[in-house]
């Protein structure tokens, strides 16, 4: 009987193969990226003549070119730090924020995986309300299997995201309202595992 062939381990440092800083919509809104130190950074500050929606989003990418076939999990160390507030006096204004992995082929486009960690979802209305966070993102929550095959690249993109909407400042006369909202997302990868099953 044959040996049963051996999972292939690598473990992969910054820096990446690209970076992705954007698409943003709306203004103000901040997006980065730097693929040599692993990290991305969102932002949507606080703006009270900022009005409708708003969004920023930023990856880091790795180029994956298998030469064999096989089953390949791809585990990113992946840091975070996140700050938001709603707030909103007789309108309502949202906000949340994302950490999202997915693999897509580099031929077609076509997303073989993929995994989202919502960090915040929040609404409010005539109050205020706000928060920050910081931690790692683990698999298997955080990480992507797929079918990987020779001579069809895979590009695997570690993404952070914020997105909302707001009124702005409305007032009128005697009879004040508003609604605002602000959020960012700093993510660091520095380095992730990738393993390819037989």
């Amino acid at each position: 009987m044959e040996p049963r062939p051996q999972a292939r381990i690598a473990r992969l440092h910054a820096p990446f193969d690209l970076d992705r800083p954007g698409p943003t919509s709306g203004s103000p809104a901040e997006a980065k990226a730097d693929r040599d130190t692993g990290e991305a950074f969102v932002n949507l500050p606080y703006d009270s003549n900022a009005h409708g929606f708003r969004a920023a989003s930023a990856s880091i990418v790795i180029i994956f070119q298998p030469s064999v076939i096989g089953t390949l999990s791809v585990r990113p160390y992946t840091k975070y730090a996140d700050s938001w507030g709603v707030a909103g006096l007789h309108l309502s204004a949202h906000s949340e924020g994302h950490l999202t992995l997915s693999v897509a082929r580099d031929d077609n486009g076509q997303v073989l995986d993929s995994r989202d960690i919502l960090l915040w979802n929040q609404t409010t209305e005539s109050d205020v309300n706000s928060g920050d966070d910081d931690g790692v993102a683990w698999p298997p929550d955080f990480q992507v299997n797929f079918l990987a095959q020779p001579n069809i690249n895979c590009l695997v993109a570690i993404t952070a995201s914020v997105s909302g909407d707001q009124s702005g400042d409305q007032s009128i006369g005697p009879f004040p309202s508003w609604s605002m909202f602000w959020g960012s997302v700093l993510l660091s990868v520095p380095w992730l595992v990738a393993e390819l099953r037989p």
